[in-house]
């Protein structure tokens, strides 16, 4: 599996709760992504509870990222999901202190020499 995408760009998600205090909700979409239609489905979607919502690729199963994974619990058959469409509560992530939680991920990695 290659991994020259996995980078620090990839925790720029992380910033946003801060970055956006008074929005509760943003749609992200990635720059080379072409909007051909409306996108207010993607405004009003239920996200039963959910912090993020986001197009599931399944050609690509988390087993195949086994070396990142293994220290949690998730399942390996799981899709993975393309960074490129998110829809973010916002507030919900807020709530959950999910930032904080990856800053502290990430200083473990940085430290361990692992990506970041």
């Amino acid at each position: 599996m290659k991994t020259e995408y996995i980078s620090i760009f990839g925790h720029s998600h992380f910033l946003l709760p801060d970055l956006l205090p008074s929005l509760n909700r943003v749609v992200v979409l990635d720059d080379d992504l072409i909007v051909q239609k409306d996108l207010s489905s993607l405004w009003n979607l239920n996200m039963w509870g959910k912090v993020i919502g986001d197009a599931q690729f399944c050609e690509v199963r988390l087993r195949q990222f086994k070396a990142y994974t293994e220290e949690h619990n998730v399942d390996s058959n799981s899709c993975v999901w393309l960074s490129g469409l998110n829809v973010i509560e916002l507030e919900k992530w807020r709530d959950l202190r999910i930032t904080s939680q990856s800053r502290g991920g990430a200083a473990l990695r940085l430290k361990l020499g692992g990506y970041c």
